[in-house]
């Protein structure tokens, strides 16, 4: 140790750390000449390049185990490890390049492995040309329950989500008197205008005229700004007891789903979430930062519990299916921390429902997508300043860009 202390004065002079202290095994804190040893070179403006992993980092959940080495490069051995892709881990990777070590295609294909990365070649083949001859009908028609007073631009993000998603009809329902707020936002939507309360809530009176509005439908979305009193999770539950195709679940229905999880029990329909972690954890019972700790096990335990898919919001959205299947979306960025995002995800999630792509798919399509438009913005201007109506308005070309390689050709 003393040693060591010697240099640190001198830890600047040199051109490059190379970190090989700990690799992918670590379970507990690095304390001690270790610890101290990543710290003094953390501190100092030198190049650092990691091992395989980075020194200090939980190779499943991306915990930083007391110390951890801040790399600029890293240079991961097979396979990537779980936990440089999640946060807090992912800030201490730096660039990662996977290096082939000679392991046999055999070996890689046997890991039994849940866990994917979503990256252009997962999502490219959900994405096939539209053909010529095709018309609205083709494209799904998705209905959208949402909005109440102060809210109604929940609904309208919602619908421009799906709208912009490629949705061939939308319908929003939604409190009478918010109904010119759509129409004069938004005239490519249609309307379905409900009974509402003094404070522009939805009547529970409204049910029978929203079951009507199932017909036809290939999806629906409810929850955006619906409110949380009492009386809604009986439209909510209503909803979700008749539907026969695909339901996404946000925002205020999942309070609903929170306080009572009958609510979704008994249906014949799919369901996803699309929960950031305070609403993930009213529906765990436990907290907010017990779900960012391990956000895989959370979406997991939610999805099995509830047997839906889970879309975790947050940076590396987690998509989790009840069979134990787990997406981690690489794409967004601290520019999407303001208001209406997760309305324009949920509307643009459903609108692949209503175009008839299965849950996974639709989940792990929407959430890169969504986080691509917003990268596209910061790369253009920046994170800061990023609105949700931008987000949703640059979707049509992050799917243009997903489906041309980088010769241009489709």
């Amino acid at each position: 140790p003393e040693e060591f202390k010697i240099w640190i004065p001198r830890l600047d002079s040199f051109d490059l750390f190379i970190d090989a202290l700990f690799g992918t095994g670590l379970n507990q804190e690095v304390r001690g000449l270790p610890a101290e040893a990543i710290r003094a070179v953390n501190e100092v403006d030198v190049p650092r390049a990691a091992l395989d992993i980075p020194s200090g980092l939980h190779s499943s959940t991306g915990e930083i185990l007391g110390e951890a080495f801040r790399a600029d490069f890293t240079a991961t051995f097979g396979l990537p490890k779980l936990g440089m892709v999640l946060y807090p881990g992912a800030e201490m990777v730096g660039t990662m390049t996977v290096v082939d070590i000679g392991l046999p295609p055999a070996v890689i294909q046997g890991i039994k492995n849940p866990y994917i990365l979503l990256d252009r070649t997962e999502l490219l083949p959900l994405l096939p040309p539209r053909p010529p001859e095709s018309h609205k009908g083709n494209y799904g028609h998705l209905l959208i329950i949402a909005g109440s007073l102060g809210k109604t631009g929940a609904a309208v993000l919602a619908a421009l989500g799906a709208l912009k998603i490629g949705t061939g009809l939308v319908s929003v329902a939604l409190p009478r008197s918010l109904n010119s707020i759509i129409l004069a936002n938004l005239p490519e939507a249609m309307t379905e205008p409900l009974p509402e309360t003094e404070d522009g809530v939805l009547r529970l009176e409204s049910v029978e005229r929203i079951l009507r509005a199932l017909e036809g439908k290939t999806a629906i979305v409810i929850g955006p700004g619906i409110s949380t009193l009492p009386h809604v999770g009986e439209i909510v539950a209503a909803v979700i007891k008749k539907a026969e195709v695909p339901v996404l679940i946000d925002a205020d229905a999942l309070t609903h789903i929170a306080r009572d999880r009958n609510v979704i029990a008994g249906r014949a329909c799919p369901v996803v979430l699309t929960p950031h972690p305070g609403e993930l954890a009213r529906v765990l019972n436990t907290t907010s930062a017990e779900v960012q700790k391990n956000r895989i096990a959370s979406a997991l335990a939610a999805s099995r519990g509830l047997d839906v898919w889970v879309v975790l919001k947050g940076a590396r959205t987690v998509v989790a299916g009840p069979q134990g299947e787990i997406l981690v979306n690489p794409t967004g960025n601290p520019g999407m921390a303001q208001g209406g995002m997760g309305d324009v995800l949920s509307g643009v999630i459903g609108g692949l429902l209503a175009q008839r792509m299965g849950l996974r798919d639709a989940a792990g399509l929407g959430a890169y997508l969504h986080g691509m438009a917003a990268d596209a913005i910061r790369f253009f201007r920046s994170e800061v300043g990023i609105l949700a109506s931008e987000v949703a308005e640059g979707i049509p070309f992050c799917v243009e860009e997903l489906r041309t390689d980088d010769s241009g050709e489709e």
